[in-house]
């Protein structure tokens, strides 16, 4: 008979997450994650698997939260006010301490896991129904006139997601609170929001 699980996976989750984060992917072994957790390596491949599983399985909790805050952020009374919600909700998770840390997401991207297992599928699909929700934000604005019939709502999403993946970038590299808020109100005037 099997023993129970003696630890919450979520908590699991979370603090692998810290580990992942701050140190990399590739930098991360597990020792480092039994260490942050107090979870034997054992149990560890038997909840989740091994390190890419673990990753991956942080990454689909992430891309969960990020998806649902999108969704409160961009249910505002108007399109174009939910749209420069979400697009100014990334100024504190780009800039200071928080931004040097970057978006867990995008430092997989450009640093060292999306030759792993399942992270690109699962990178792409956040950005997918990402997209998917911004996009449609975009057209309830046009239905609604308070953004004008010829908006392109794909093309404008594409510069919307550009523009915050280059936000989460720059925030690696202690990107200054002040000019980053200028740049975000520039880009949202620029395209018309």
């Amino acid at each position: 008979m099997a023993r129970p699980r003696e630890f919450d996976p979520e908590d699991v989750l979370t603090r692998a997450q810290d580990v992942f984060w701050n140190k990399g992917f590739r930098a991360t072994s597990l020792d480092d994650v039994t260490e942050a957790t107090g979870v034997n390596k054992p149990s560890l491949y038997a909840a989740f698997g091994g390190k890419s599983e673990l990753f991956c399985a942080i990454l689909d909790r992430y891309h969960a939260m990020l998806l649902e805050y999108a969704d409160l952020l961009l249910d505002a009374p108007t399109a174009r006010e939910g749209l420069a919600v979400w697009l100014r909700s990334f100024l504190p998770l780009s800039t200071g301490a928080i931004g040097e840390r970057g978006c867990l997401s995008i430092n997989a991207i450009v640093s060292d896991a999306l030759d792993e297992p399942g992270v690109a599928a699962r990178i792409v699909e956040y950005n997918r129904r990402l997209e998917e929700k911004l996009v449609s934000t975009c057209e309830r604005g046009v239905c609604n006139g308070e953004l004008p019939h010829d908006f392109d709502p794909a093309a404008t999403v594409q510069l919307l997601l550009t523009f915050r993946a280059g936000l989460m970038v720059n925030g690696l590299l202690s990107a200054d609170p002040v000019k980053t808020e200028q740049a975000i109100g520039r880009t949202l005037t620029a395209l018309g929001l």
